[in-house]
């Protein structure tokens, strides 16, 4: 893990150069020296190809952003995804790159603001506020909603000398999303930490292995699942080819988000048994067993316990 994040350090200092050629050979040598085996590349790869066409992705930590960085860069996989780690996104230099784009490289998304104005953004003072997010009528009909909008409520995240406020991150963020204007599919990685979400939870539904913003509470819809998107990915062998080499490639700090994998197969699963498809959840299960087999990647005990609650909670049904 230390040896990956000093090379992908390296590479976004270079990002932030502007240079390149710098960031794609620090990127290189990181691999070279062991920092993104190819299971992580993997967890990489299909992260990206959770995202929708086009996708804006906001990810995690380095654990996340510098292996996706390398299948992009390196390995051109999916390439018109645009990635916004979001603890970067109180840089000024990543956010003008992101307004801006990289010599055709890193994909610009919409931001209102000028060059000035992000140079000189700042924490703010904050009380919980709610912003209505307007969607347009294309965007109602391929969701098959009717509301024109959604409340967000964004509640201040940081708190000094007794004042609350808003961080930087955050104001980026709906910054972002305000002059994206549901363009283009917005994902959020799973390895987001809660904090990163922005109050965006009950409008965030699974999508492989990301979490894609929706115009509608997933809660309320009883949507918190894409089954569509979803269950063609775990169910094919062909995502999980390289999780057997975590055997003689262990990292033990950048392999704990490869139960992300888990993640969504609990939640798909959970998902179909409140539709009453039972055949199809013990599938699932039955998917998970073999394409992350705990015999590769040590399965929590908190994960043992609330997957064979499940696994009885089919097998009782359907006797």
């Amino acid at each position: 893990s230390v040896i990956g994040s000093e090379y992908g350090a390296r590479a976004a200092h270079e990002l932030q150069l502007g240079n390149l050629s710098g960031f794609t050979n620090q990127l290189r040598l990181g691999r070279k020296a062991g920092g993104y085996p190819d299971w992580l590349l993997e967890y990489a790869r299909n992260i990206l190809n959770s995202c929708g066409p086009d996708a804006i992705l906001f990810t995690g930590g380095d654990a996340e952003v510098f292996p996706i960085w390398y299948c992009q860069f390196i390995d051109s996989v999916r390439t018109d995804v645009s990635v916004a780690p979001v603890p970067l996104l109180d840089r000024p230099w990543f956010v003008l790159a992101l307004k801006s784009g990289l010599d055709n490289s890193i994909r610009p998304v919409a931001l209102l603001w000028t060059r000035e104005q992000i140079t000189d953004m700042h924490v703010s003072k904050w009380t919980t506020r709610t912003f209505d997010l307007p969607i347009p009528l294309e965007v109602q009909r391929s969701f098959g909603i009717s509301d024109s909008s959604f409340q967000w409520v964004l509640a201040p995240d940081l708190q000094r000398d007794g004042r609350t406020l808003l961080s930087v991150n955050r104001i980026v963020m709906l910054g972002l999303l305000r002059a994206n204007n549901w363009r283009r599919p917005v994902h959020f990685s799973l390895g987001c930490h809660s904090w990163m979400l922005s109050g965006l939870d009950d409008h965030l539904q699974l999508h492989a292995m990301t979490n894609e913003l929706v115009p509608f509470s997933v809660k309320a819809k009883g949507r918190k699942v894409n089954l569509e998107a979803t269950i063609p990915f775990l169910t094919n062998p062909s995502n999980f080819r390289q999780l057997v080499t975590l055997k003689d490639q262990d990292i033990p700090y950048l392999s704990a988000p490869l139960n992300n994998y888990r993640s969504a197969y609990f939640h798909t699963c959970d998902s179909l048994l409140r539709r009453g498809d039972f055949t199809v959840a013990l599938q699932i299960l039955q998917s998970m067993d073999t394409n992350v087999s705990a015999s590769v990647l040590p399965m929590p005990d908190g994960w043992k316990t609330e997957i064979e609650d499940l696994r009885t909670k089919i097998t009782t049904t359907m006797r």
